[in-house]
């Protein structure tokens, strides 16, 4: 269970980071999970959670919370899961959204002034800041030893003739 909800946490964060930079907020929070459907000596499994929040957040702290609900709702033991994903949706542009006559909006000045420091401190460098729920070692992420070199992009793999 440890490195699907470590993995779940780190799409969760940079997903609100990215909702951040457009300066929106979602108000729904789905998590898939699923198995490796080439192997088929083992149990299949899909499935996908969303989630209604009252009010629409861009604040990863939120969305972690719900996120981690959600995966422990989907989680199967013994199951080897290959893929989980974070959606976010039903999207809504700063003041925009409408909440209800007894829900509390609690967002304040230090709570936007902590996500817009984090997602400064990490722009110089993904993982910089991480919270607690993305765990240190990550053993779950992508290998990327196979990967192509990037000719059009890159500097370091360009290649030069002479």
């Amino acid at each position: 269970m440890v490195d699907i909800s470590e993995a779940v946490s780190d799409y969760s964060v940079r997903a609100c980071e990215k909702l951040r930079k457009k300066n929106q907020f979602c108000k729904i929070v789905s998590v898939f999970m699923r198995t490796n459907p080439f192997r088929k000596q083992d149990q299949q499994y899909s499935n996908i959670l969303s989630y209604k929040l009252s009010i629409p957040t861009n604040d990863t702290r939120d969305i972690l919370y719900v996120t981690r609900m959600i995966t422990e709702r989907l989680f199967k033991k013994n199951i080897n899961f290959i893929k989980a994903g974070v959606m976010l949706s039903d999207f809504y542009d700063k003041g925009v959204s409408q909440s209800g006559m007894f829900i509390r909006r609690n967002r304040n000045e230090k709570d936007i002034s902590l996500m817009e420091t984090i997602d400064r401190i990490n722009s110089t460098g993904i993982g910089k800041v991480n919270f607690a729920s993305q765990g240190i070692k990550k053993d779950w992420s992508m290998k990327r030893h196979m990967h192509s070199p990037r000719y059009t992009t890159n500097w370091e793999d360009f290649i030069v003739v002479s």
